[in-house]
């Protein structure tokens, strides 16, 4: 069994670990002086690295089931609305093509909207919830197919057209490409 009490830890610097000019962090035990992380034996740049390392380390895993059950119940509602997942692909890809006002972006504003749209409604997570597993499901697809407009790009400019449009794409792809690749 588990303790049920939290351990009392400090991060302090190891003066085993460190050097003159590389300081090492290790988490110990409050009460007996104890070792309980050393980043197996290197140690931790700094005390917040080691203070975070070891929350994680010692989380309530319990909210991870809870996560991941939300997670295949709204995977579960997108296949069974799949219009909800086509909405918000046609959304990424007017932004891409610059066919919306410059402001647009798939926000749990658009979410609600498209909802509202085909009168559904959400059971057990938010609109924020929804969003967030989209873009994790659709996060390895996007980018690569974005690849066919900056190799169209570089396919005009090689024959001598100069085009506005691309150049207007182009910073379009990279802002998409920043919304699906980052977490």
């Amino acid at each position: 069994m588990s303790e049920t009490k939290k351990r009392k830890v400090k991060v302090v610097e190891s003066k085993t670990l460190s050097s003159r000019y590389d300081k090492r962090f290790v988490v110990v035990d409050e009460e007996t002086g104890n070792v309980l992380d050393d980043a197996q034996g290197y140690g931790y740049k700094s005390k917040q690295k080691a203070m975070a390392a070891w929350s994680y380390k010692n989380r309530d895993k319990s909210k991870d089931a809870e996560k991941r059950k939300k997670q295949r119940m709204i995977k579960a509602w997108l296949k069974e609305h799949p219009v909800v997942g086509d909405a918000l692909e046609e959304a990424a890809w007017d932004i891409v093509k610059r066919n919306v006002p410059p402001e647009t972006k798939i926000d749990t504003k658009l979410v609600k909207s498209i909802l509202k749209k085909n009168n559904l409604e959400l059971e057990g997570f938010s609109a924020r919830d929804l969003l967030s597993v989209w873009k994790r499901i659709n996060e390895k697809s996007r980018p690569q197919s974005l690849l066919f407009y900056v190799g169209e790009k570089e396919l005009m400019e090689n024959r001598g057209f100069d085009d506005d449009r691309f150049e207007r794409r182009t910073s379009a792809e990279s802002s998409v490409r920043s919304f699906f690749c980052n977490p």
